[in-house]
């Protein structure tokens, strides 16, 4: 029979059940943004008056979200931004967020290449990742700050990154 847990042993292992479902809820999260980044910057490539003429209907279709919401995570986690242990501060979860957004876009348009989907717009591929990036940033910036809040009880003196 296993004893029961010390006070310490218990917070620790509740503090690795929550990183567990913090890191989780941000994988879901940066899959939705980064559907959401895709769609913006579809409806920007249709209506934001840069680059050549643009026939009506969608660039993206169904595939392409589906191919978005399994290659983001698996390459943000290869790079470590679910990792806690890597990411103690703003700037080293944005060292992790960028090449993994990198690695990702390069393999979407891999994915394009070998589904032979066509006419994908050049500028709508720099609309995305650029949204993206901006989204998922600023994602783990308003992350951070809820999280020191809430662990300072609420305190708005000690919002610390």
């Amino acid at each position: 029979m296993r004893p029961s847990p010390d006070g310490a042993e218990r917070r620790h292992l509740m503090l690795r059940h929550v990183t567990n479902w913090w890191s989780a809820g941000l994988l879901a999260t940066d899959a939705v943004l980064t559907c959401l980044a895709l769609f913006v910057a579809d409806w920007a490539r249709h209506e934001v008056p840069v680059g050549d003429e643009v026939v009506q209907g969608w660039f993206i279709k169904p595939p392409v979200y589906l191919a978005v919401i399994v290659l983001w995570p698996v390459a943000l986690r290869a790079f470590g931004a679910y990792d806690a242990h890597r990411t103690r501060s703003l700037i080293d979860e944005i060292g992790v967020v960028v090449p993994g957004i990198a690695v990702a876009s390069l393999a979407l348009v891999g994915f394009f290449y070998v589904f032979e989907f066509r006419f994908i717009s050049r500028l709508l591929l720099a609309y995305f990742v650029g949204l993206d990036l901006i989204v998922l940033v600023n994602l783990r910036l308003v992350a951070r700050l809820l999280m020191t809040w809430l662990a300072s009880g609420g305190d708005r003196k000690s919002t610390r990154l």
